[in-house]
C-alpha cells in the first residue's frame, strides 16, 4: 500500500514552517539592530566593544608569545585559557609567590594598554623584593572564592610556592559558583615541554573540521547580518550590566559630581558572604600546612567615602575581623589594605548602567605600586630595597 495522501502536503508545510523560523529570527534581529542604530549612545558602545574585541584578540596573541618563550606568569585570557596558562606556568626563578583575586588585580584603570601589565602590582613586588622573586598573578575577573581555591589548587598541582596571596572582598564573596572554563581544568595539568605548545585549533580530525565550519558561519553572519557584527555592543545596550571588564580610564570622565556606587546586602546575604570567604581562608590554611608555604588573606583596597561608603560600615568591620580571626587560627597571614588609597586612585565605569557612577573598586597605577609597597613590607618588612 502507498503512503497516505496526505504526506505530500505534509512535507511542504513542514519545511515552509522550519524556515519561517530563522527568517522571522533574522527580521526580528534587524529591528533591534536598526533600533540600536538610531541611538544616541551607539557610537560610544560600538567604540567600546571594538576596544575590548581588540583587547581580547591581542591577549591571545600575547599568551601564544609567553608560551613560546616559557615565560608564562600571568593569564592574559581572563580565565578563558587557564588550563593552558597552568600547563605552561614558568619554573620559578628564586622565590615563587602565587597571588589570587579579581580584576583589581589585572586591569590599570589610568592604562588599559596590554603593556601595563609590567606595571601591575606583581611586577612591582617582584621589583621591590630583596632576592630573585617570580610572582604568579593567576587572577580572573570577578573571581569568586570558589574558583580562587579551585586555581590554588591545579597551580599547587604543577608548581611549589614559598608564598601564597589570596586577594578577598566581600564583594567577590557573594557568589559560590565556578565558570565552566575553570571547572574544566584538568586535576594536574599536564606540563609540556619548553616550547611546545599545541594550539585547539590546530588539532587534526572531526574536531579541527567543526571549528573551521563554525568560524566560517560566524563569519559570513558578521559580514553580512549588522545584528551580529555589532552583537556585542548591542547586549550592553539591551542589558545595561556594569562591565568590571571596562573600568573607566584617567580622563574619559570626571569624578566630580559622579554619584558613588554603594553595595548592600540583607543579613541572610552578608552570612552567605561571610561564609565562602571564611571557607576559602579554611582552604588556604589545609593547603599550606600540605604543601609547606605561608598563606596570606589580602583585604584589598576600595574607594574611601564616608559619605557614601562602598559597603555598609558595620558589616566590612565584622567581616575583616573575622578573616582576620581565621587567619590567626590558621596560622595565615593576614594584610588588611582596604583603607590604603585615597579617592584619587579610583575613576568612574565606562559602561552599562553604572555608567558615569564612581568606581569603588578598580585603581589606577599608582594604586597598584602602593599595594605592592604595602605587600612587600609585610612579606619582608625592613628588607624591601
Amino acid at each position: 500500500m502507498g503512503p497516505p495522501k496526505n504526506r505530500i502536503a505534509i512535507i511542504p508545510g513542514g519545511w515552509a514552517g522550519a524556515a519561517l523560523v530563522p527568517l522571522a529570527t533574522l527580521a526580528i534581529l534587524a529591528v533591534i539592530d536598526r533600533a540600536f542604530l538610531v541611538l544616541s549612545d551607539a557610537p560610544r558602545h560600538l567604540a567600546a566593544s571594538e576596544r575590548l574585541s581588540s583587547l581580547s584578540g591581542a591577549a591571545e596573541g600575547v599568551l601564544r608569545g609567553l608560551v613560546e618563550r616559557d615565560e608564562v606568569t600571568w593569564d592574559p585570557t581572563n580565565g578563558t585559557r587557564m588550563g593552558a596558562v597552568l600547563a605552561h606556568l614558568r619554573p620559578g626563578e628564586g622565590r615563587p609567590i602565587l597571588m589570587l583575586g579579581s580584576s583589581q588585580l589585572i586591569t590599570l584603570r589610568d592604562d588599559r594598554r596590554l603593556g601595563a601589565h609590567a606595571k601591575r602590582v606583581d611586577r612591582e613586588l617582584e621589583r621591590l623584593a630583596p632576592a630573585r622573586t617570580t610572582v604568579y598573578n593567576l587572577s580572573v575577573g570577578a573571581m569568586t572564592a570558589a574558583e580562587k581555591a579551585l586555581v590554588l589548587e591545579r597551580a599547587l598541582a604543577v608548581e611549589r610556592f614559598a608564598e601564597v596571596l589570596v586577594c578577598v572582598t566581600p564583594w567577590d564573596s557573594r557568589e559560590e559558583s565556578v565558570r565552566p572554563e575553570l571547572r574544566a581544568i584538568d586535576a594536574r595539568p599536564e606540563r609540556r615541554p619548553r616550547g611546545e605548545y599545541l594550539d585547539a585549533d590546530m588539532a587534526a580530525g572531526p574536531p579541527r573540521v567543526n571549528r573551521a565550519v563554525e568560524r566560517a558561519l560566524r563569519e559570513a553572519l558578521s559580514s553580512r547580518v549588522g545584528f551580529f557584527a555589532r552583537r556585542s555592543a548591542i547586549r550592553a545596550w539591551l542589558t545595561g550590566a556594569a562591565s568590571e571588564d571596562a573600568p573607566a580610564r584617567a580622563g574619559m570622565r570626571d569624578v566630580r559630581g559622579a554619584r558613588a556606587v554603594e553595595y548592600r546586602w540583607s543579613r541572610e546575604e552578608e552570612r552567605r558572604i561571610e561564609a565562602n570567604a571564611l571557607d576559602l581562608v579554611t582552604r588556604l590554611g589545609a593547603l599550606s600546612r600540605a604543601a609547606r608555604f605561608r598563606g596570606w588573606i589580602v583585604v584589598t583596597p576600595r574607594r574611601p567615602d564616608p559619605r557614601h561608603p562602598l559597603y555598609e560600615p558595620g558589616f566590612e568591620r565584622r567581616f575583616e575581623s573575622l578573616l582576620e580571626s581565621a587567619c590567626d587560627q590558621e596560622g595565615l597571614g593576614f594584610l588588611d589594605a582596604s583603607d590604603l588609597l585615597g579617592t584619587a586612585h579610583f575613576g568612574v565605569y565606562e559602561l552599562g548602567e553604572l555608567r558615569g557612577r564612581i568606581d569603588g573598586f578598580h585603581f589606577d597605577t599608582a594604586g597598584h605600586e602602593r599595594l605592592a609597597h604595602r605587600i612587600a613590607q609585610a612579606l619582608w618588612g625592613s628588607l624591601v630595597r
